[in-house]
């Protein structure tokens, strides 16, 4: 048997925090690997835990994957160093030398060897919409990201609107892949539980529901207009349902939430929940509801048609790519949306009639096929 081709890989996405986007596309693609090349691959992951002070923190796990971890420097003096420009070297970290490294959260570290590296790009929000990210990610991704995509072997994107948007600014004559990434961690529970479980987070039924961090790009102050102009027997019928974690810039929409919620509208934030909740109001819900301005691929569609969920979301290239004729599409302002919710709500037939759709499109989208093509190309770069 050859040699296993050993990747070193940045576990950060993994353990920064509740798992958004990133680390649960993190945490698919690394398994993934693992799972479809048992006797290839040899995975070791770095994450930054001073003085263990991560506690109780869930990683993937495989025979062939494993983690190091720095315990003796805050990651963030080192964060700092990098936005200095003094560069540590990935090996320095990880304690061990690899044959390849990956970085799924973007920005990535160089090599003392010169080992070959793949950063995971999953949107270019930082390039053409700065306003929508918040402070310190926003100068990292626009001053050390052309440096992690000038010395990367090739890269890795979930869109072909990223990728027009990568090559665009950064001229590349690289590879980019395009990976439509599949649902991750969808958890299935029964109707029974589903129902049970969103009694438990006190959530009344019928109601709508938007998924996302509290953040200007996800436009929920144009979603919570969109509610307040809903015919009385529509608004009074359904709660609007508000599930993510606080996010940034966000005093306007907390501003007009808080205002809205003493004007008595009915509107239920629950804040990150379980994976088993998030599938629970998945379910349960009668509409989802996606109104962004701007995606980098649009996950929630995914998670929609696993739980035959009818979407309704914004009519912007990435969404289209990704839902395809599995969604219902509108504009971003109020009424538009409102318009959407009302069409939808008051026809069930019509609004039920897209979930087939939605069956028939997550057919082509696979895990063991996004991790076939990664690891064609590391091997191109590694032989």
């Amino acid at each position: 048997m050859s040699k296993r081709i050993k990747i070193l890989f940045d576990a950060g996405p993994l353990v920064n925090g509740n798992k958004t986007g990133v680390g649960r596309t993190t945490e698919g693609l690394i398994l993934a690997l693992a799972n479809e090349y048992p006797d290839d691959i040899e995975l070791v992951g770095h994450y930054f835990d001073f003085l263990g002070s991560k506690k109780d923190i869930e990683v993937p796990h495989a025979p062939n994957l494993r983690y190091r971890r720095t315990v003796l420097v805050p990651g963030r003096i080192l964060n700092m160093l990098r936005r200095l420009r003094v560069w540590i070297p990935f090996e320095f970290l990880v304690k061990e030398k690899g044959d390849f490294h990956l970085f799924p959260g973007f920005i990535g570290w160089p090599s003392l060897f010169g080992t070959p590296s793949a950063p995971f790009v999953h949107d270019i929000t930082y390039i053409d919409y700065p306003k929508y990210v918040n402070g310190p990610a926003q100068f990292d991704l626009q001053t050390i990201m052309p440096r992690t995509v000038k010395r990367s072997a090739f890269i890795i994107t979930n869109s072909e609107s990223s990728k027009a948007g990568l090559n665009r600014v950064y001229h590349l004559t690289k590879p980019v892949l395009v990976e439509h990434i599949p649902p991750v961690n969808a958890s299935i529970i029964s109707d029974k539980e589903a129902t049970e479980r969103v009694k438990k987070m006190n959530v009344q039924e019928p109601f709508l529901l938007c998924f996302g961090t509290i953040e200007p790009r996800k436009n929920l102050v144009g979603l919570l207009k969109a509610y307040t102009v809903l015919k009385p027997e529509i608004r009074n019928t359904y709660a609007l349902v508000l599930g993510g974690g606080k996010g940034w810039h966000d005093t306007e929409i907390l501003q007009t939430l808080k205002e809205l919620k003493e004007q008595g509208a009915n509107i239920i934030q629950t804040g990150y929940v379980s994976d088993e909740d998030r599938a629970a109001l998945f379910i349960e819900t009668t509409l989802y509801l996606l109104p962004s301005y701007y995606e980098g691929f649009g996950m929630q569609l995914l998670e929609a048609m696993t739980y035959k969920t009818p979407m309704l979301v914004s009519d912007i290239p990435v969404l289209r790519e990704i839902g395809a004729d599995a969604a219902f599409y509108i504009g971003t302002s109020p009424e538009e949306i409102a318009k959407g919710i009302t069409e939808l709500v008051e026809d069930d037939a019509r609004r039920k009639s897209i979930i087939p759709a939605g069956q028939k499109r997550l057919k082509d989208f696979s895990w063991p096929k996004v991790a076939r093509e990664v690891f064609a190309q590391i091997q191109k770069e590694v032989q």
